[in-house]
């Protein structure tokens, strides 16, 4: 699996997320959400991995250890 590759499954992973979390008072936000994610996996889903995004993402360390393609963003800063 390429590395852009590896970033549009996470994308659809959260997009699945935010469809599972729809409540009937949240008025489409997390629908709107998942139909976001799943645009930008397409998006990444096209992109080569000499792309300056799959770069940049790589050098922020998203990709895990050397030699491994699994896009992992690490967790949230504290607020």
């Amino acid at each position: 699996m390429s590395r852009s590759e590896s970033l549009a499954e996470y994308l659809r992973a959260q997009a699945r997320r935010r469809l599972d979390r729809v409540e009937s008072r949240d008025e489409g936000r997390n629908a709107r959400c998942a139909l976001a994610l799943l645009d930008a996996a397409a998006y990444a889903a096209t992109l080569p991995d000499d792309d300056p995004l799959i770069q940049m993402l790589d050098q922020a360390g998203c990709f895990g250890p050397l030699g491994c393609e699994e896009f992992d963003p690490g967790r949230p800063a504290p607020s």
